[in-house]
Formats: structure tokens, sequence, C-alpha cells
């Protein structure tokens, strides 16, 4: 039984290539997309990577929210990134098109599977934005290569950086603070 879940997991590995979906449930779309995109698919390490971000908004102008991101790198989950919309984004964010297209360097020492959530509120909470995003950059890195530093660079690339939550220890591993993360954390639907 372990051997065919391990082989399941190491063909979506082996498979996946870069993608961004709209994960809002289709009743609930404020926001009509016209464009997502990852270039180049794959992102290379190291290398610039422009997240094609167009779409329609279909609702009322944006002028204030809570930007929220969940990553999970090599099937690791780390913390909830919470910041206020406008940290994150230009605003307001119009009623009719809007291009959120950017352009950053994939931080050169992230590599593996990287499986991320991006959700946008309006300031009453209601949910406006679900980006799934997934790509693999590399190999994956599962010896706990990764430093605070370049994860926080992760978090950036999809304009979410907030290093508070993670703590290094002496010996390179990671120490994730629950209670700012249970503090500042909204609640977003699971993957």
């Amino acid at each position: 039984m372990f051997q065919r879940i391990t082989i399941l997991i190491l063909s979506y590995v082996a498979a996946a290539s870069a993608s961004i979906t709209d994960c809002m449930p289709i009743s609930e779309r404020i926001f009509q997309f016209s464009d997502l995109y990852l270039k180049p698919d794959p992102p290379v390490a190291g290398q610039p990577v422009e997240m094609g971000v167009k779409f329609t908004n279909n609702g009322d102008e944006l002028t204030d929210g809570t930007s929220s991101t969940r990553i999970t790198l090599n099937f690791i989950p780390y913390p909830v990134q919470n910041q206020p919309l406008c940290e994150t984004t230009v605003c307001p964010i119009l009623s009719g098109y809007n291009d959120r297209s950017t352009t950053s360097t994939w931080p050169d020492s992230i590599r593996g599977m990287i499986d991320s959530k991006l959700q946008w509120y309006t300031s009453d909470g209601l949910q406006v934005l679900c980006l799934h995003i997934t790509a693999k950059v590399g190999s994956n890195s599962l010896r706990g290569e990764n430093t605070t530093e370049e994860l926080a660079a992760l978090y950036d690339l999809f304009k979410f950086n907030d290093p508070v939550a993670m703590e290094e220890l002496e010996d390179g591993s990671f120490f994730w603070n629950e209670d700012w993360n249970k503090t500042n954390a909204l609640t977003p639907e699971p993957f």
C-alpha cells in the first residue's frame, strides 16, 4: 500500500508543470479571468518569472481588505500569511478590466514542488479571489536547506512576505511561531 502511495506522489511530482487556476466556486465568482499563467513554465530558480493575472472585476471597486496566502513546499505546509490587501497589490481594484501581472526573480535556492493558494477578502470578510498556483522548480529540497530569508522571498514572489512567523534555529531547521499564526491568520478554505 505504501509503495502505491509513493508511486502516485512521485508520478504527480514528475508530471507537474506550473499552473494558476481560479479556485472560487463558479456561482461566487466576481472576477472573470482572461489570462492566468507562469512564464517560463516551469519557473527556473534564480531567474525571472512572470505571473500573468488579468481579469474583469464584475463587482464593486475594492479599496481595502485582506490578502492571504498558504504555501506548501515539498509537501510541507508553511503558515498562512495575511496582509492588508493594498500592501500586496495596487489599490483601488477598479470595476472592469484589471491587469495584476508581475515579474519577479524566483528565489535561487527554493526548489521542489510549490503548492499555494492566494485569497483576497473585502473589509467585510467576503472572499472575492482565490487562485491556486502550483509549480515544480528543479529537484526537491528535502534536506532542510531553505533559510528564513529564502522562504520569505518565496512569499514575496506571490506578494506576501512576513517572516515574523518563521524563526530559524541554530541547526538551520525552522520553528513556526504558531502563536503568531493563530493571531494573524484568517481561516481560508483548505486546499
